[in-house]
């Protein structure tokens, strides 16, 4: 399976360790490093993930409402992203960042550079 690699951000990534702000380590679970860019010469951004990724064969359905990999999940998360896209006729998908996580990349937003 190839990994995605998102179109070169801007200089305005920002990356967040969940340790950063005082969470703690969950039992067996590892810190999380998120990455948020906008795409070099493109309307759009990414929020991607180091974590154990989504499986390619389930990245159409964690978008559908009521998809939750918790057994007490509401299933909402990614749906309202999805809603919320839809509504202003942007695009999302799922795929792979490169370092093996999720990215969720949302295409067709116009991005307001501040200088």
């Amino acid at each position: 399976m190839a990994v995605h690699e998102p179109p070169a951000e801007t200089g305005d990534a920002v990356e967040h360790e969940s340790a950063d702000e005082g969470w703690e380590q969950a039992g067996d679970q590892p810190l999380l490093t998120v990455r948020v860019g906008c795409f070099e010469g493109e309307d759009g951004f990414f929020v991607a993930d180091d974590g154990q990724g989504i499986p390619a064969d389930c990245r159409e359905t964690v978008l559908d409402h009521g998809h939750s990999s918790q057994p007490d999940g509401s299933g909402f998360g990614l749906a309202i992203v999805e809603s919320i896209a839809d509504a202003h006729d942007w695009t999302v998908t799922v795929t792979e960042s490169a370092a093996g996580g999720a990215c969720i990349e949302v295409r067709g937003v116009d991005v307001v550079q501040r200088g």
